[in-house]
């Protein structure tokens, strides 16, 4: 058996025991990782998740001219919507991070408005092939996948 399959065992048979106690399986979950050479793997990849969408946010906003903390305004007004569903686009497309984690990073509530985001700059695409070469634009700026061809 590969290493992932022996993870895959491992976990499936910690999810399948009977037990109350989370801290049980929590522990058994951590022993898996620890002993497979893959926390440290799993910590780093979470961490360079997170700063990669702080640095696409960044990069987004100094595009628009828009301050640091433009992803944290709560307004409806084009110029600060626009920035704010481009870099959730490029954050959902490039990272693993939750949507709540992405709602949270933005202010949000919930992930409801990631997923509005992500379903408004879809249309866009569809319908403005300007709009499309622009976001193909920002990704070859920011080095990053721009979602297109998932």
């Amino acid at each position: 058996m590969t290493r992932t399959e022996n993870i895959e065992l491992l976990l499936r048979i910690s999810e399948s025991l009977d037990i109350k106690e989370t801290d049980f399986k929590r522990r058994l979950y951590n022993y898996i990782l620890v002993n497979l050479g893959l926390f440290n793997t799993i910590i780093l990849t979470r961490n360079h998740y997170k700063h990669l969408a702080e640095t696409i946010t960044n990069r987004i906003g100094e595009h628009f001219l828009l301050n640091n903390g433009y992803h944290k305004i709560k307004s409806r007004k084009r110029k600060i919507v626009t920035p704010k569903y481009i870099s959730i686009w490029f954050i959902i497309h490039n990272t693993k991070l939750s949507h709540d984690y992405i709602g949270k990073m933005f202010s949000f509530k919930d992930h409801s408005m990631i997923s509005h985001a992500k379903k408004t700059i879809q249309n866009l695409m569809d319908v403005d092939r300007f709009f499309k070469e622009d976001i193909q634009v920002f990704g070859e700026k920011l080095n990053l996948r721009d979602g297109l061809n998932n």
